[in-house]
């Protein structure tokens, strides 16, 4: 302890479900900077995504997050552990900034599939069109849809990137 700052060497184990969580947060997440992480879901998704991130983050970081409503459908799932905040903020801070550093996308298969899984719980949808069945995974990060798009491909799965300009943005 010197002057307020506490530097600790952070050891977590590199499992397939800390995998799932970095997906999670890829997805779900964010962080600004202080000490506090967030995930944002659909109120539906209580008592199975929240469910699973919440018992993720107590695994890993010690500690539950507290649930909050946001808007009309959504739930804020809020852990406060400043450690949390800086192991997910190299991902990346505020959804176009989203990216992997190269120990996660050269990560093992089945931590790429679990990684691939919490992102799609996340962020993903079925299309169903007369004519056309597919996933869709959705971000605003231009270097997180690359990444995905290669991730996919080492899973065997082509992938095509889709740049939708939204008005107002």
């Amino acid at each position: 302890y010197k002057f307020g700052l506490v530097k600790k060497k952070l050891v977590l184990d590199a499992s397939p479900q800390l995998f799932r969580l970095i997906g999670f947060y890829l997805a779900e997440g964010s962080c600004n900077g202080g000490r506090t992480v967030h995930f944002d879901f659909n109120s539906s998704e209580i008592e199975t995504l929240v469910a699973d991130c919440n018992n993720l983050l107590e695994r890993f970081f010690g500690k539950r997050g507290s649930l909050r409503k946001n808007g009309n459908n959504g739930v804020r799932l809020t852990v406060n552990s400043a450690v949390a905040e800086d192991f997910f903020s190299q991902f990346g801070k505020g959804a176009p900034n989203k990216w992997m550093p190269d120990w996660v996308f050269f990560a093992e298969h089945d931590k790429i599939l679990q990684v691939l899984k919490g992102e799609w719980q996340g962020d993903g949808c079925k299309v169903k069109q007369p004519r056309q069945k597919y996933f869709n995974m959705s971000t605003t990060s231009k270097v997180l849809a690359f990444q995905l798009q290669q991730l996919l491909a080492k899973v065997g799965i082509v992938a095509t990137i889709e740049k939708e300009e939204q008005k107002n943005r």
